[in-house]
């Protein structure tokens, strides 16, 4: 089976339609890249959801007190932040996902 593709889009769209987590998870240990999955606690709220795209990683720290900048560099991060891109971020002493109501809103207005 051969796929073309021009863009990133079209290639996240073929990954959507012929890729699923069993095969990604096969591709990657040949590559060399083991345990690269969510724990299967961390799930879609609708089953039949799925995300594809480039990961654009962000690492957050924690801070305390005052700021002169509220949300720190968040705002700048998600300006910068691409049709087809994930935003991935962890850190801090928090073992969650930093997610919140800043970043549901800019998703909304994004993807609506």
């Amino acid at each position: 089976m051969e796929f073309q593709w021009d863009n990133d889009v079209e290639l996240f769209d073929i990954f959507r339609k012929v890729l699923y987590t069993p095969v990604v998870g096969d591709i990657l240990d040949e590559l060399g890249y083991y345990h690269q999955f969510l724990s299967q606690e961390i799930y879609p709220i609708r089953l039949t959801d799925k995300i594809v795209g480039r990961a654009m990683p962000v690492l957050m720290k924690d801070v305390y007190g005052p700021q002169q900048k509220p949300f720190g560099k968040l705002t700048e991060a998600l300006d910068q932040l691409m049709i087809g891109e994930v935003y991935l971020a962890s850190g801090g002493a928090m073992n969650c996902a930093y997610w919140g109501e800043v970043l549901t809103a800019t998703e909304k207005k994004e993807v609506l």
